[in-house]
Parts: C-alpha cells; sequence; structure tokens
C-alpha cells in the first residue's frame, strides 16, 4: 500500500532537530462502515463499540474507519478502556462521541494505537461525566482537527500532575486544528518510564493551532524532548483556576529543545507560562528553551517565568541551560490584585546561557504593567536587548542572587543594551547582590524618564569593571551600586 508523509515547515531554527517522518496511511485499503456496528443514535452503545473494535482486531493491515455522513451521536457510558488496533484512520466526519459515564484513577475512555489518524473527532463531556483523563495518543499518530466541548464547566485533575484530559503519551505525534473549551486540564505531553536524571524517551512531537478556553492548565508538558508549540491560542480562565502553582496556560518541565511561538494567551491563574517547577534536584534540567512571537494579557502573576527547584547545594545542577525569550508583548502582570513580587513580565531563576530581547511591558486594564520588567535571579552568561517598559512597579531590569527558601547563587556576566522605561518607580537597572560573586555587567544605551535612579543596589563582590552608559532625567543614585568603589564601576548619562 502507498504511504504519504506529513509535511511540516519548522520555523523554530536549528534548536529542534530533524523531524521524524510521519507515516500516514491511504485513502485505500481496508474500509470498514462504522454505520455497520453503531445506530448512532445518541443511546449507550458501549457494546456495539466494542464489536466495531473486535472486527478491527481481525483486519490484517491498515484499516480505515468511516462514520455514517450527517450530525450523528455515539454515546458511551461505561467506565472501561476501549483500547484500539494499531495502524487506523479514524474518520468520524460529524458524529460527536458523548462520554456519559466515570473513569476512575489513571485510567482513559479511549487509547489509540499506534499509527493512527484521527480526523474530525468530536467529544462531548455530559454534565455528569466524570473522569480526570479521557483519551489517549501513543506513537506515530495524526490528530486532526479534534474538537472538544462539556455541558459544564469540566473540573478534572488536580490530585496527580499528570492530569489532562487528552493525553499524548507517544513519539512523533502530530495534533493540528484542535479545539478544547471547558475542561479545566485539557492537555498533557508526558513521556514515561525515564530514570531519575535521565531524559525520557518520548520526543519530536508538534501541536499546531491549538485553541483552548477555560483552562485551570492549559498544556502540561513534562518529561518530552524535541517539542513544538505553534500558533496556540489560549484565553479565559477557568472559574476555577487561582494564582496556585500550575495554574498555567503552558507549564512545561524537564523538557529539552522546546519551542513556543506564534501564540496568544489571556486570562491565566498563575504564570501564563511557567518553565520548570519539579522539586526532584535529580531529574534532568531543562535545556534549550525558546519562547517567541507572543502576546501574553492579564496573567494572575508573571507573564513568562523560568523556575529551578533543588536545595541550596543543588543550584547549579538545576539550572535551565539555554533559554531565548523573544518578540513578546506582555500586558497587566498580577492581574486582579495589587501588584507585588513574582509578578513580572519576564522572570528567570538559576537560568544559564540566555537571550531575553524585544519584550514590550505596558498596562492595558490596569494601573501598572508588571512589578520588573525582566527579573533575573542567579543567572549567567545572558544578554538582555530592546526592552520596552511603561509604569513598572519596580525597575527595568533587576538582578539578584536570591532565590528563596534560604537559597542563593552567584550572578554571572551579563550584557544589556537598548533598555527604555517610563514612568517606572524605582531604578533603571538594580543590582541586589550583597554576598555572592557576580558580573561583570555591561549595559548601554539606557534610557530612563522617572524612577528613582539610573543604577541602584548594591554589588560588593562583582568581578571585573561594569559600565552602565545612557540617558536619564535623573542620575542621582549609582554610587551604592558597588558600594562606592568606582574602580569597578563606571556609569555615564543625564541629560
Amino acid at each position: 500500500m502507498q504511504r504519504r508523509r506529513f509535511v511540516q515547515t519548522l520555523s523554530a531554527g536549528t534548536l529542534l532537530g530533524p523531524m521524524m517522518p510521519l507515516r500516514l496511511l491511504a485513502q485505500s485499503g481496508s474500509t470498514i462502515d462504522a454505520g455497520e456496528f453503531l445506530k448512532l443514535d445518541g443511546k449507550p452503545e458501549d457494546q456495539a463499540f466494542e464489536a466495531l473494535i473486535a472486527k478491527l482486531r481481525t483486519t490484517s493491515g491498515p484499516k480505515v474507519v468511516r462514520f455514517p455522513t450527517g450530525q450523528r451521536t455515539l454515546a458511551l457510558a461505561g467506565g472501561h478502556m476501549f483500547d484500539l488496533p494499531s495502524d487506523t484512520r479514524w474518520d468520524f466526519g460529524r458524529t460527536t462521541v458523548r462520554y456519559d459515564g466515570t473513569i476512575e484513577g489513571n485510567s482513559v475512555l479511549i487509547r489509540f494505537g499506534a499509527k493512527s489518524e484521527v480526523l474530525g473527532m468530536n467529544l462531548m463531556l455530559a454534565s455528569s461525566a466524570h473522569c480526570d483523563r479521557l483519551v489517549t495518543f501513543v506513537e506515530d499518530t495524526l490528530v486532526d482537527r479534534l474538537q472538544v466541548s462539556a455541558e459544564r464547566q469540566f473540573a478534572n485533575g488536580g490530585n496527580d500532575n499528570s492530569d489532562g484530559l487528552i493525553q499524548v503519551r507517544g513519539s512523533r505525534v502530530r495534533m493540528t486544528a484542535c479545539s478544547i473549551a471547558g475542561v479545566d486540564r485539557p492537555v498533557a505531553i508526558i513521556g514515561s518510564g525515564a530514570k531519575p536524571g535521565e531524559m525520557a524517551a518520548l520526543v519530536d512531537v508538534r501541536v499546531s493551532d491549538m485553541r483552548l478556553r477555560q483552562f485551570v492548565c492549559g498544556m502540561l508538558v513534562h518529561n518530552t524532548q524535541d517539542c513544538l508549540i505553534d500558533g496556540l491560542v489560549a484565553e479565559t480562565k477557568s472559574s476555577n483556576a487561582r494564582t496556585d502553582p500550575g495554574h498555567n496556560a503552558v507549564l512545561a518541565a524537564r523538557v529539552q529543545n522546546f519551542v513556543l511561538q506564534k501564540f496568544r494567551i489571556e486570562d491565566s491563574g498563575e504564570h501564563a507560562i511557567r518553565i520548570g517547577g519539579s522539586t526532584n534536584p535529580n531529574e534532568a534540567p531543562n535545556k534549550n528553551i525558546r519562547i517567541s512571537d507572543g502576546t501574553i494579557r492579564r496573567p494572575g502573576k508573571c507573564g513568562v517565568k523560568f523556575w529551578s527547584a533543588g536545595k541550596a547545594e543543588d543550584v547549579a545542577d538545576a539550572a535551565v541551560v539555554g533559554a531565548t525569550v523573544r518578540g513578546l508583548s506582555i500586558f497587566d502582570c498580577g492581574f486582579g490584585g495589587k501588584i507585588s513580587v513574582n509578578e513580572d513580565a519576564v522572570r528567570l531563576e538559576v537560568v544559564n546561557d540566555f537571550t531575553v530581547e524585544d519584550i514590550k511591558a505596558a498596562a492595558d486594564k490596569s494601573a501598572a504593567s508588571c512589578h520588573d520588567v525582566v527579573y533575573l535571579a542567579g543567572c549567567g552568561n545572558g544578554q538582555v536587548r530592546n526592552v520596552t517598559a511603561d509604569r513598572a512597579v519596580r525597575s527595568a531590569v533587576y538582578i539578584t542572587e536570591t532565590l528563596g527558601a534560604g537559597r542563593s547563587a552567584p550572578v554571572g556576566s551579563i550584557r544589556g543594551s537598548d533598555i527604555r522605561s517610563t514612568n517606572h518607580r524605582g531604578d533603571l537597572v538594580h543590582l541586589e547582590l550583597p554576598t555572592q560573586a557576580a558580573g561583570p555587567f555591561d549595559f548601554s544605551k539606557l534610557s530612563a524618564q522617572g524612577g528613582v535612579s539610573f543604577v541602584g543596589g548594591n554589588a560588593p563582590n562583582a568581578v571585573g569593571e561594569s559600565r552602565f552608559d545612557g540617558k536619564a532625567d535623573r542620575l542621582s543614585g549609582p554610587m551604592n551600586a558597588l558600594n562606592g568603589d568606582k574602580r569597578k564601576l563606571r556609569v555615564t548619562g543625564g541629560r
């Protein structure tokens, strides 16, 4: 039988490795009419659906299952799993799969076999249905035009960090043009079976043009390599969303070669995007992460946060290595309350080899845009470029050694240029480095209107010579930045 390949142009540059080809089924082959087994009249048909699956298992080679034309409903109400065979195309047409039952624990309703194509599947969750997970996709699978809705806000998951209504549990999975509304935890992309300190086997996952509405944790990505999320729209948080950890539009941990691009996120509970968050210092670190070309509005806390866990002695091993945050417009961080710490536009904690550039922070529906525009804690070997900020509560760039919970980390070399801020209330650039070795720092083309001082803070253990060069309407407070040691600090500017 002839095969065709799924072709996708990857605009993430060389960050991701070569994309593995995904085999898809040809139009011809063993075709089975689902209407010969199912009435599709909205009444429960669990046994009839099992009979269809049994027929597929006795059919050798690739298979195509076609549902009748017209609007139909396949009603399922059981609590056991339908384990579908591999090498099968499911063409649902306009049929809706409505689930009205209870699934306990980590079980799912439907598990599609490897090398599946799932086309045009519409899922409806009845108001009395209950489950944490519903559908699982495994390796070499294409999911196109999956639509999920619920008769009420569906409060799934929360007790297990791996919960998600749609589970991606295999490598080389493609999801295109999918939409999920009214589900607290819609999608989980998770590799499993990895030993501590090693990456899981799940690799090469591509999600394009995904739309999520009324979410608590929109997309969870864990134990995954070579993952691209392109064109995500996540809007309108669930009524169950809070500013609690994990209530994010995108939560990624233990990922390598991860790209999130061309996205729009509105109204997340906690941070819009959170990278890291595992409390196990033995897990493999997050590496080579790119977040670019997006708009974030009204996050409950930060727009983007990188966070590394671990005890103080594990800080170096827990670091994120290789991060790019580029081309973001971020509005109204800490929305709905008085803006405070940990409510920054871009917040990086223990990140080495980083670039933050082309960032705009502004207030739209709030009095201030964020607490700090770019917050760097325990970071090194990085650069911050082309940052435009208005009405930050504190600083345009805030650099510190403090990580919280009694932890601190040295701060390495950081360079900056084209930092512009108006109406901020603290220092344009602030250094809070009382104990750790830090620097050197080289910032040029700085521009400030408002604020307390041009450069301020405390860094007595700075390494080498630091430079801050720019233009400001105030240049009154830089002398304490390196405890008055002018040999280590050169500040030029003023009107």
